[in-house]
């Protein structure tokens, strides 16, 4: 099901909103990308666990470790990134 996702992001970085099967490797193979790709950059990247409701948190920076924390919450999507 494809839903709309209100996403609170006052400094209007950018966001990668996914869902997929594996998140937990997902999660890490996109952190991993985007700091190869990137090093410099300041990401972070959560996801939604199945049991027990749980969301872990991969970052390098905390500010937007709280963007995607809070988007992957509030969608209950499997995978959030965000990136500045």
């Amino acid at each position: 099901m494809i839903g709309r996702v209100e996403v609170n992001n006052p400094e209007e970085k950018q966001e990668i909103i996914g869902q997929g099967n594996f998140s937990i490797f997902a999660c890490d193979d996109l952190f991993k990308a985007l700091l190869t790709t990137v090093p410099a950059m300041k990401c972070a990247v959560a996801m939604n666990e199945v049991v027990p409701r749980l969301t872990r948190v991969i970052r390098k920076c905390r500010r937007q470790s709280g963007i995607a924390t809070s988007v992957s919450i509030s969608a209950s999507t499997s995978l959030t990134c965000g990136m500045s």
